[in-house]
């Protein structure tokens, strides 16, 4: 069984959307609907 990967990015302001606008678009990039394995970067706005 191979790795699986997806990435998203945001540039909301607001962590909660940002958050789930870019695992939302991770997810569908990957062509899978849930992740085992999370690695995020992020900054301060």
């Amino acid at each position: 069984m191979g790795t699986l990967a997806g990435v998203g990015f945001s540039r909301h302001r607001n962590p909660k959307v940002a958050g789930t606008e870019a695992a939302k678009q991770a997810l569908e990039n990957g062509g899978f609907d849930e992740a085992d394995f999370v690695f995020l970067f992020s900054t301060a706005g």
